[in-house]
């Protein structure tokens, strides 16, 4: 079988185990990973081959696009508290602890390689999160917090990444060069997403028909992180500002038809691509285990450390940030959570996916010197643990 046919067979999957899903009360991701190890461990079945720089381009953008989409600003506003406390903060603490953590674990492994790591694992997936709490019947208020933690924890944690691969890669590291990176990241990706949120929508009002303004949609995330990444911006928050832009645009009384065949469009992209994203964290577990070849099963104890401080700190932030929140609140602000009940559903709500494997996957193979990448194997072993579990 070749790399073709083991797409479309993953595509079949990704619409067949939605029925079985509902059947059998698993969620879709779930199945779609489990499905992914069992076709990998098939001899006839080859080894998934995608270049590993091409995932993120090509996953991410639509994903994040469709879960931005259901969004608004409105909502943005009235909830950044709890959206900072989730999508910014907690994500910098667990990179911190997860850095901290692997540092000590392997004292031998330069500390940009630590925070590269403990910047992968940190962000939820919001994807993965919603198709499960839709499935259990989680209240939409919520399925909301989770959906816009998940849209800007990415943001925060790929350019962390992104900033210690480069250290680890070339050998020299500025905190003042890494923090005007972060900031410039931001608002690069903030006119870039405005730009082409404004562009696309005058080249939608020439266009009558609404198949042809979602089609032109379809192109808008793909440009947005494609041009933001060009110039050393956010891809993924240049993203979410564009669909953030295109939804208040699309929320007057004229744009019904166009949100019925929008909706309907991105609905099939979720559970297209999304299947593809789970069953290709399972197809990879293969790769990954050759690359660390026997001595896998002694980074067992490591992944296990790091799986029980991801999940500590999740918790452990979770119950006096909704506390803070809730003292904090105004009477005019909306009621967001945080009964400990609450608090401790979007504690156990906080699944990694597609982010973490992709950025795992493409944590370069050597350095500038030429030396091979420190304990990569390792490492993305530990990434691909915290995903399965």
């Amino acid at each position: 079988m070749g790399q073709l046919p083991l797409f479309f067979l993953v595509l079949l999957a990704s619409v067949v185990t939605m029925p079985l899903a509902r059947k059998t009360g698993v969620p879709q991701p779930v199945l779609m990973t489990l499905l992914g190890i069992v076709m990998a461990i098939v001899p006839q079945i080859p080894d998934v081959k995608i270049e590993p720089e091409l995932i993120l381009p090509l996953v991410l953008p639509p994903l994040i696009f469709a879960v931005a989409r259901r969004s608004s600003v409105r909502y943005f506003k009235a909830n950044a508290r709890s959206i900072l406390l989730l999508a910014v903060a907690l994500v910098v603490v667990t990179t911190v602890a997860v850095a901290g953590t692997v540092h000590w674990l392997l004292p031998a492994l330069p500390l940009a390689a630590a925070i590269a790591v403990g910047a992968l694992v940190s962000p939820p997936d919001p994807v993965a999160a919603v198709a499960v709490a839709g499935s259990i019947g989680l209240p939409r208020r919520l399925v909301a917090i989770l959906e816009s933690e998940g849209l800007f924890n990415d943001v925060t944690a790929i350019v962390v990444y992104s900033l210690a691969i480069e250290a680890v890669v070339s050998g020299d590291f500025s905190v003042g060069h890494a923090a005007l990176r972060f900031v410039l990241s931001a608002v690069l990706a903030v006119v870039v997403g405005v730009v082409l949120g404004w562009v696309n929508a005058k080249l939608a009002d020439r266009l009558d028909d609404p198949t042809q303004q979602v089609a032109l949609n379809l192109l808008v995330p793909f440009a947005a992180y494609t041009v933001a990444e060009e110039i050393h911006g956010s891809g993924v928050l240049a993203v979410v500002i564009c669909a953030l832009y295109l939804a208040e645009r699309a929320s007057d009384a004229d744009a019904v038809a166009y949100r019925l065949v929008g909706n309907a469009f991105w609905e099939v992209v979720e559970i297209l691509i999304t299947g593809v994203a789970f069953g290709l964290i399972g197809l990879e577990l293969a790769t990954v285990l050759k690359e660390a070849g026997r001595g896998w099963t002694g980074f067992l104890g490591d992944a296990a450390v790091v799986i029980a401080v991801v999940v500590a700190v999740r918790l452990l932030w979770l119950l006096p940030a909704g506390w803070l929140s809730k003292k904090l609140r105004k009477n005019n602000e909306e009621d967001t959570p945080f009964s400990w009940r609450e608090s401790v559903v979007l504690w156990w709500s906080g699944m990694r996916g597609v982010a973490t494997v992709a950025l795992a996957l493409a944590i370069p193979l050597t350095l500038h010197s030429g030396a091979d990448f420190p304990e990569r194997g390792r490492l993305v072993f530990i990434a691909f643990s915290v995903v399965l579990f």
